[in-house]
């Protein structure tokens, strides 16, 4: 009887772990997207600064190249945050129950999630 017992504790705890492991996975397979997502904002943003610079080229004064440069800084170094958080997301995933990290993992769910903003007219998107 004891071993019986043994036995489905024992299992409950495996299904559990596999569980654990799957949750494990969506989330960071859904922090991996939401970075993404942010990438994608984050070109939007610098892709505004370099238009809005070319069409304004004669007209800006020192200060308002300054705060533009300030711009574009600010997201390159949200870039590079982002690359860190994306370190961080693969070593965790190789921490999920000793197995190797899982290269799916770290890929943003879809390519073409939509949420790319065309901010030029003359833009039209590739297919």
């Amino acid at each position: 009887m004891t071993n019986k017992i043994d036995a489905k504790h024992r299992l409950l705890l495996s299904r559990k772990s596999e569980r654990d492991k799957l949750t494990k996975r969506r989330r960071i397979r859904d922090l991996n997207s939401q970075a993404h997502e942010i990438a994608n904002q984050l070109s939007v943003i610098n892709l505004c600064c370099f238009e809005l610079r070319d069409s304004l080229a004669g007209e800006l004064n020192g200060d308002q190249l300054t705060r533009l440069d300030t711009i574009a800084i600010a997201v390159a170094e949200a870039a590079d945050l982002l690359d860190k958080v994306s370190e961080n997301l693969e070593a965790i995933s190789s921490f999920t129950g000793g197995e190797r990290a899982d290269s799916t993992l770290l890929l943003p769910l879809s390519a073409n999630t939509g949420n790319v903003y065309h901010i030029s007219p003359e833009l039209k998107p590739r297919r």
